[in-house]
């Protein structure tokens, strides 16, 4: 498939990799504060990861043309904990990780209590748990950690300045 380098994303009303970050990333993160169940954590850790694809295809941001391991490569780089949760996004969607960025070794939640919601379909429930990753090395971090460390670097990255981007040919 072709990608169109030149075609500015525009989707929901998400128009640029600020609006990802600001609208997406970030409220995925504050619903996660507010309640850390296994759906939180996934859509925390899919978008501070998919924020790249973004970031790559924004003018803004001066990686237009780069390969998407280029980008990756450079922010993992940049933000190591980034390669945490592309083990954590990969394993979650695909249930396997073929090429770890993160050396995740494994993941493990500590229930902490639950939710029951009640609807036509029946009662369904969550569960709020305290999330840790382990890693090859054998050192074992809180999943809060990690998505501080991210946040905290997407945070400082998008308070840089950037232009309007340059229009097509």
């Amino acid at each position: 498939m072709q990608v169109d380098m030149d075609v500015q994303s525009d989707v929901l009303g998400i128009l640029n990799a600020y609006n990802y970050w600001d609208e997406i990333a970030f409220t995925n993160w504050i619903d996660f504060n507010n309640l850390s169940t296994p759906r939180n954590a996934l859509n925390t850790a899919y978008s501070l990861w998919h924020l790249l694809d973004w970031i790559r295809l924004d003018k803004r941001h001066a990686f237009i043309g780069q390969s998407m391991g280029d980008v990756h490569a450079h922010f993992v780089k940049e933000c190591p904990m980034l390669g945490v949760i592309h083990d954590i996004t990969t394993f979650g969607k695909h249930a396997k990780v073929s090429r770890s960025k993160g050396d995740v070794a494994g993941t493990n939640a500590e229930l902490m209590g639950v939710v029951l919601y009640f609807d036509s379909a029946g009662p369904r429930s969550e569960h709020p748990s305290k999330f840790t990753v382990s890693l090859n090395d054998g050192r074992e971090l809180d999943l809060i950690d990690v998505f501080k460390q991210i946040i905290s670097f997407w945070d400082n990255y998008f308070k840089i300045p950037r232009p309007a981007p340059l229009a097509g040919p």
